[in-house]
């Protein structure tokens, strides 16, 4: 029988390498058109928990799309031609959810995935590249977003067909460490498809259609 103190050390070992291989989560949550990611607020990194002032949210999420239509007052046929057409400046869309996902999405395909903790790492610094910095290196704030405590940021990158949104989200997963194929993610319907064979259900999309 091995003494207590040897007993100590193996169990220590082994809660090291429980917390090592701990899973942490990665959700997509999808209204048919549009999709975002979602991170428990504790999981992410400071500087991407500072994009929002909102400390008690329990959830984030993250959505990227054409800034001219999703900071337009009205969505005119002229702004979604030129959403759809034409290459445009990008935003990124920071939600605070209080409670889960699922429950503020209601109407939504929510999803989620289990992945490693450097897989959540990758997550914040995709986040944070994908946020236009100022002269003073502080994220370009667009103004507020669509619902109360949520913002938009000036995107990085130039939104256009067929980079999508969902392409976006595709790469978030990708990097999180969930493996999707990018020609397969241009559409919303296809990325929940790929989703449904990777990661876990946690509620099906039905009318009315969720805005975020």
């Amino acid at each position: 029988m091995l003494p207590r103190s040897a007993f100590t050390v193996l169990f220590l070992l082994l809660v090291g390498v429980a917390e090592r291989t701990h899973a942490e989560s990665v959700w997509l949550v999808s209204n048919g058109f549009h999709t975002s990611i979602g991170v428990r607020t504790c999981e992410v990194a400071p500087q991407v928990r500072r994009l929002v002032n909102d400390p008690q949210a329990d959830h984030l999420l993250f959505g990227w799309g054409a800034a001219i239509y999703y900071t337009a007052p009205k969505v005119t046929p002229g702004v979604s031609c030129r959403a759809t057409l034409l290459p445009t400046a990008s935003a990124v869309h920071v939600v605070p959810v209080h409670g889960s996902l699922a429950r503020r999405f209601a109407h939504s395909d929510v999803f989620r995935f289990e992945v490693p903790p450097q897989g959540l790492e990758r997550v914040s610094q995709f986040i944070l590249e994908s946020v236009k910095r100022n002269a003073a290196s502080k994220p370009r704030l667009l103004g507020a977003g669509y619902f109360p405590g949520s913002r938009f940021y000036a995107g990085t990158e130039v939104f256009w067909v067929p980079i999508t949104c969902n392409i976006w989200s595709a790469r978030a997963l990708r990097e999180a460490g969930v493996r999707l194929p990018m020609v397969c993610a241009f559409a919303a319907p296809n990325l929940v498809w790929l989703s449904s064979k990777r990661g876990v259900r946690e509620q099906s999309r039905h009318p009315p259609l969720d805005g975020f």
